[in-house]
């Protein structure tokens, strides 16, 4: 008697498992997960007209996550007698490659003269950067028009993590059962 209330027990489990396993997969997930944050200061940069600043993220792991989104932000300033507004090209890409390579985010951006700007990454992009597997992220500024100081820059980089399908839920939910089973048949 014993033995068969195990068993209907057992049975139990699995007919759960078999019932909730496709929405615990729903379940695991959360939209606009940080991946990365990073901030690099550049102590007040001097990026003179006509000139190319690179610098570059690393570390960045966005494996299991897809739907990447990011954002871009500098802080900067124009030094003090500098007069108009500046004007500058923002490229981003990965730094084993050239520069021709990169894509290029603004062109002919003319800004107010200091604040923060901050740029949108889309899905596109920043999977292409990343998907070698390397976990570098470079940006350059070319300054096509006046002479900007750069203060910092933030990176921040937001995925989706992958799901675990249901099937895979109700698979170990089912294995666990018949393992607790067949212990029950044998005692």
């Amino acid at each position: 008697m014993k033995n068969h209330k195990l068993a209907m027990f057992l049975m139990l489990v699995i007919l759960f498992g078999m019932c909730t396993g496709a929405q615990a997969s729903m379940n695991l997930t959360e939209e606009g997960e940080l991946i990365y944050e990073g901030s690099i200061t550049t102590a007040n940069q001097l990026i003179k007209e006509g000139s190319l600043y690179t610098n570059s993220f690393s570390g960045i792991s966005t494996e299991g996550f897809n739907d990447l989104q990011g954002q871009l932000t500098f802080s900067f300033t124009t030094p003090k007698g500098v007069k108009g507004k500046p004007a500058f090209d923002i490229f981003v890409g990965d730094p084993d490659k050239g520069i021709e390579d990169w894509f290029q985010l603004t062109d002919n951006f003319a800004t107010r003269r200091s604040g923060k700007i901050t740029f949108t990454l889309p899905s596109v992009i920043l999977e292409s950067i990343l998907s070698d597997g390397n976990g570098n992220f470079a940006f350059g500024i070319l300054s096509v028009k006046g002479e900007v100081l750069l203060k910092t820059t933030r990176l921040n980089v937001n995925g989706t993590a992958v799901p675990i399908p249901g099937a895979v839920w109700l698979l170990g939910s089912g294995l666990l059962g018949l393992v607790g089973f067949r212990k029950a048949l044998h005692s």
